[in-house]
């Protein structure tokens, strides 16, 4: 099973720019920017400032509110896993108990590609969308009418930002 990344990228077509982000192959969001193809060639700017606010959403808001921040709350534990893990791992909550799937979300800027993922080897069986028979989904990469809004206002902002220099 390969690990769920989240992928943004730009490709060039006559008249224009294709925006797509997609979340472990299915497309989340597809856009044709008229206009802008031969103005901008180096987006890497804007993606670093996005894959940091995307990485901070799902590190900090997705893991705060157990998956609510992303309109899919996270089931509960297991009683009997419960009672032990707060035996180890006092106050810890769902997916925290080293804080290592909490700390491994990384952002991989280019000119015109943005992919953010987590490196926790554990990740990818949590995030599926495979069928399950035991480990519950808890998703933390999805995206929300506040993520892609801020994707595309920083797109906007960078594109408009090259332009007035010219």
């Amino acid at each position: 099973m390969p690990a769920p990344t989240w992928t943004t990228s730009f490709d060039r077509m006559a008249g224009g720019l294709y925006l797509r982000m997609e979340l472990q192959g299915e497309v989340q969001l597809s856009r044709v920017l008229q206009g802008v193809s031969a103005t901008v060639k180096n987006w890497r700017p804007a993606f670093e400032k996005s894959g940091e606010q995307m990485v901070d959403f799902f590190s900090e808001d997705v893991f705060d509110t157990e998956g609510a921040a992303v309109d899919d709350p996270w089931a509960a534990l297991n009683p009997d896993y419960e009672k032990r893990k707060q035996k180890k791992y006092p106050d810890a909550g769902i997916l925290q108990a080293t804080g290592l799937m909490r700390d491994s979300f990384v952002s991989q800027p280019s000119a015109m590609s943005l992919i953010v993922r987590n490196t926790a080897p554990y990740f990818k069986f949590h995030q599926s969308n495979q069928p399950r028979t035991r480990l519950p989904r808890r998703v933390m990469m999805k995206l929300t009418e506040n993520i892609r809004e801020k994707l595309i206002k920083n797109m906007q902002a960078y594109f408009i930002e090259q332009v007035g220099s010219l």
